[in-house]
């Protein structure tokens, strides 16, 4: 350079002046450009924090959700009403079955024997054995006193016996002493019982007797009537209690 040019500003030396000071100013908006876009993208949500102590007392959130619960088949269904239709036919009833009343019943079905009521002879023919619950008897086939809480008719087999009053068959019953014995509660307590009998008509339990009319046959005298001879036994009860039949029946 030329002595004399010093100190001066030269066509040169201005240009490159201009030219460094635009580097400059280039340079200096470049940084300031790329500090304001990393200043507003410095948010939490663009970074990892890979410290795990920040992790260990977070719990997994779900993100909730709505739904709406849509109405199942089953409680949309209407329901199906069966409608039946009108039967042509009459409806059928099952048949009852009618019992006949049974024991302290017979009130009910009409009988009922009062104290002051009479008792039918059941068959014709004399006393062999009378009634005796106070006193013995002299008995011939067991040959010894007893008392006779019945009374024995003299009887033919095969003499029909009538009902000495109207009543319900309670029992059927056979035993030693007296055979086949027909039991029928006749009301209010009262009892008959009709033994050594043939049971012909095959009475049962519940069957309906009426007086007059004929329930059974004599049958053949047990072993304990040997001596009596062919007899129908007949027994009067009240509440269990045996009393002279006699004392009730109809005077021929």
């Amino acid at each position: 350079m030329n002595k004399n040019s010093k100190g001066k500003w030269t066509p040169d030396k201005i240009l490159s002046v201009v030219v460094s000071g635009g580097i400059i100013l280039a340079l200096v908006f470049g940084v300031v450009s790329i500090v304001k876009t990393n200043k507003g993208n410095d948010t939490p949500n663009n970074y990892l924090d890979l410290n795990e102590d920040a992790f260990e007392n977070e719990e997994p959130t779900t993100a909730k959700k709505d739904y709406v619960k849509l109405p199942s088949q089953e409680a949309t269904q209407a329901p199906t009403k069966v409608t039946q239709e009108p039967s042509s036919e009459a409806p059928t009833e099952a048949p009852t079955k009618t019992e006949q009343p049974v024991g302290g019943n017979v009130v009910s079905a009409g009988y009922s024997f009062e104290e002051d009521d009479t008792l039918l002879w059941p068959v014709d023919g004399d006393v062999v054995l009378k009634f005796s619950m106070d006193s013995t008897i002299w008995i011939p086939t067991l040959k010894s006193y007893r008392c006779n809480p019945a009374i024995c008719i003299s009887s033919a087999v095969g003499t029909e016996i009538k009902a000495a009053a109207s009543g319900i068959v309670t029992e059927v019953v056979e035993t030693k002493e007296t055979g086949t014995n027909v039991i029928v509660d006749i009301g209010n307590g009262y009892t008959t019982v009709y033994g050594n009998v043939d049971n012909h008509l095959n009475l049962k339990k519940g069957d309906t007797v009426v007086a007059g009319e004929v329930i059974a046959k004599v049958a053949p005298a047990t072993i304990f009537y040997s001596e009596t001879g062919d007899n129908l036994y007949f027994r009067f009860e009240q509440d269990g209690k045996c009393i002279d039949p006699v004392m009730y029946m109809e005077c021929e």
